[in-house]
């Protein structure tokens, strides 16, 4: 993991090493800018409550569109924990979850032990009771005319906490994903993407705030929460005190 500054000119290295310092000069004296404003779990729930109107929560730790297993609990834990009373459309990748919804049936009620099904290195599972509310093959397509092949699919509710469950990751950006289950998320008073930035697109209009939450996840764009083990040291922002390798240049 490393940032590089590479130009290519017509035969003139001097104008190349030059202007790739420039480059790196400006990364180096923006870093600040290149590092997101996340929020506490804590008070991203916070502010969803106190919120009138449609919170978005991008959960882009856990981003299936950036290659995360989309397992993560972290957030719906959160929201139990902090006693977070409104109506929220939450999604998570859990197989077995929807073997025993389909067992279940629409209409029935189990009891299950949600998340953490890949990463659980990361996400414990969190036991709730379960209602199901409806059962597909979670095919759809997106805003973007990509089909998304058929993936079991359960609706779940619990209390005030709808859940949206796949067999198979898919991608929880716009809000298709959801609309395709009979749920529109301006419905609701929170909903989850996991997304870090391309959800803004379809959410924009119909927000009231939007809240990129800091929770645990292999796609988190909190780097120092990340276990790297092959790349340069120190580097930021893993590490203070950072020398930039053009200072000697300088």
């Amino acid at each position: 993991m490393q940032s590089n500054a590479i130009v290519t000119t017509d035969d003139d290295p001097a104008q190349a090493e030059e202007l790739a310092l420039e480059l790196a000069r400006f990364m180096w004296e923006n870093r600040p800018h290149w590092i997101p404003k996340l929020t506490s779990l804590e008070q991203a729930v916070r502010l969803a409550e106190e919120t009138e109107g449609l919170t978005v929560f991008s959960d882009a730790a856990d981003s299936t569109a950036s290659g995360a297993s989309g397992d993560s609990n972290a957030i719906l834990k959160g929201l139990l924990q902090y006693n977070y009373s409104k109506r929220a459309l939450i999604p998570i990748v859990d197989a077995p979850a929807v073997e025993a919804a389909y067992r279940t049936g629409v209409g029935g009620r189990f009891t299950w032990p949600l998340g953490g099904t890949l990463d659980s290195e990361r996400f414990a599972p969190v036991e709730l009771p379960l209602y199901v509310k409806s059962l597909s093959d979670g095919a759809f397509t997106t805003e973007f005319g990509y089909v998304v092949p058929p993936s079991r699919t359960a609706i779940l509710t619990s209390d005030n906490l709808t859940l949206l469950v796949t067999q198979e990751a898919a991608p929880i950006v716009g809000r298709k994903v959801y609309q395709s289950q009979g749920h529109d998320p301006a419905d609701y008073d929170l909903v989850v993407c996991k997304s870090p930035n391309g959800f803004r697109t379809h959410y924009q209009a119909i927000a009231a705030r939007i809240v990129a939450v800091d929770v645990p996840g292999s796609t988190s764009a909190n780097l120092k929460t990340l276990p790297y083990q092959h790349c340069v040291r120190p580097i930021f922002p893993l590490d203070d005190g950072v020398v930039p390798p053009f200072a000697e240049a300088d």
